[in-house]
């Protein structure tokens, strides 16, 4: 299993820069990395048609001018679609990206790393990393530089057959009885967490494992500060610029 421990900063991006820019578009992306965030969140999923696109919602209705699932879409309908005026009209325009368009921004920022969280939906979890792993396989440059994350299961458990050597994170809402035996069986060196299940036990028996620990989503200077004091290896926020002055 790579170690990329290093390579992740404390602070990540989540959906880019989600407080300053509509979340999972290229703008989002693009402004946190301007702003100095090396690591940058994004969920992908699938069109009807087989694309992977950064997008979150199961469908279009919060964060686009459309309605419906992003399963029933073909691709030429969801790339012409505004996902950036709900936001704010000055951003009025931005699209969905696609897969093939945050590689590329990646690989055009080596010291930038990504975690893609694999968001698979009404049971199309194989497929969906299917085309996600190979395709980062093929085009992705610095794969050292790149966490898969997941809830669902089968999507880490594809994700570990494909590609053994990847970094892989399990996501949990909740702590449960065996969390720490349930992601090492599943090959993981990390465990994302909502920030408010997180202790100091809980860090120290993933390290013990291990484990790197990584809670979603911190959004607050003052609790950020109460997790890096417990050793967590990392935190996702929304206005990542704005905790920068109060961790570093």
């Amino acid at each position: 299993m790579v170690d990329t421990k290093r390579y992740t900063p404390f602070i990540i991006g989540h959906r880019g820069a989600a407080a300053y820019a509509p979340e999972n578009t290229m703008a989002s992306i693009e402004l946190a990395y301007q702003l100095g965030v090396r690591c940058i969140e994004v969920d992908v999923m699938l069109t009807a048609d087989q694309h992977a696109v950064i997008f979150h919602d199961n469908t279009l209705n919060r964060c686009t001018t459309a309605q419906g699932a992003v399963s029933d879409k073909q691709w030429h309908t969801i790339k012409q679609l505004d996902a950036g005026s709900w936001f704010h009209p000055d951003f009025t325009g931005q699209g969905i990206p696609h897969l093939n368009d945050l590689v590329k921004f990646a690989n055009k920022h080596p010291d930038l790393t990504l975690n893609i969280e694999i968001k698979p939906r009404f049971k199309n979890s194989i497929s969906t990393t299917r085309i996600v792993i190979n395709y980062l396989k093929q085009h992705l440059i610095k794969p050292e530089r790149l966490i898969i994350s997941s809830f669902d299961v089968v999507a880490l458990k594809m994700a570990q057959f494909m590609w053994p050597s990847c970094y892989r994170a399990l996501n949990i809402e909740k702590r449960f009885y065996g969390w720490s035996v349930f992601a090492k069986s599943l090959g993981c060196s990390a465990v994302h967490i909502d920030h408010q299940q997180i202790t100091s036990a809980f860090i120290h028996t993933a390290h013990r494992l291990h484990l790197d620990v990584r809670a979603f989503t911190v959004n607050d200077p003052f609790r950020a500060r109460q997790l890096k004091a417990m050793q967590i290896d990392g935190i996702f926020s929304d206005c990542p610029a704005d905790l920068f002055q109060h961790i570093h």
